[in-house]
């Protein structure tokens, strides 16, 4: 399927894709050339393109399990001086100095949106049967 300058759909998957990869919306001049381009070399692209998005998405991915991985282990060392771990994530954030607890977790700590939500969710509704998120288990 070779993409059209007059398709407003062709122009928006493009562009999503290219921001996806390089991390900005391109020019219409820089669409117009791609569409100029033969059938084959478009799904290259495009082909290339997902792969990159993929390899992205894993590195993003490894880095937000680390980044788990380490606040888990940092929470598990606060446990042995204080009463549980919402009174570590507690003094964590204090001594960070940031009362915003998503921004602690997905900002500072570099947690995924995923987890920091079921972090905040646990911690709100004071369901301590479910403080296993931090068990190596659930990671």
């Amino acid at each position: 399927m070779k993409l059209s300058v007059t398709n407003d759909f062709d122009f928006q998957f493009y562009s999503d894709m290219h921001k996806d990869v390089f991390g900005w919306r391109p020019r219409i001049i820089d669409f117009e050339r791609f569409c100029a381009q033969p059938e084959y070399r478009q799904t290259e692209v495009i082909d290339h393109w997902q792969k990159e998005i993929i390899s992205q998405n894993n590195r993003e991915a490894q880095k937000h399990d680390f980044n788990f991985s380490q606040f888990r282990t940092e929470i598990e060392n606060s446990m042995s001086v204080l009463p549980d771990w919402k009174a570590a994530l507690d003094l964590m954030m204090q001594s960070a100095n940031e009362p915003n607890m998503e921004i602690f977790l997905h900002s500072i700590k570099g947690l995924s949106s995923q987890k920091t939500d079921e972090i905040i969710f646990v911690y709100n509704h004071r369901q301590e049967d479910y403080c296993n998120i931090f068990t190596k288990e659930a990671a």
